[in-house]
């Protein structure tokens, strides 16, 4: 059995994937985040991202930040016990 490789993914990349922000590293932060969603690596998040997103996106209404941090959660598998409480 193959290991997967483990990463910390950093709030930057996380918000840019998320808002599809107009980033040079737009399509960087969708392929670590599609690597993590497929499985290929491990993808994590230290558990302070989730309020900064919550925070720095705060103009944003809060159904669509909510369904942005779960969607994450649900991608990151360090986090999806905690997508599960949120839902």
């Amino acid at each position: 059995m193959k290991k997967l490789t483990s990463v910390l993914i950093d709030s930057n990349v996380v918000y840019t994937y998320l808002t599809e922000c107009d980033d040079v590293y737009l399509n960087e932060s969708r392929q670590i985040i599609y690597l993590c969603a497929s499985e290929r690596i491990k993808g994590y998040i230290a558990f302070h991202t989730l309020s900064n997103i919550w925070f720095i996106a705060r103009k944003v209404p809060s159904e669509i930040r909510r369904s942005w941090l779960f969607k994450i959660c649900q991608i990151l598998t360090g986090r999806r016990r905690i997508a599960r409480k949120c839902s």
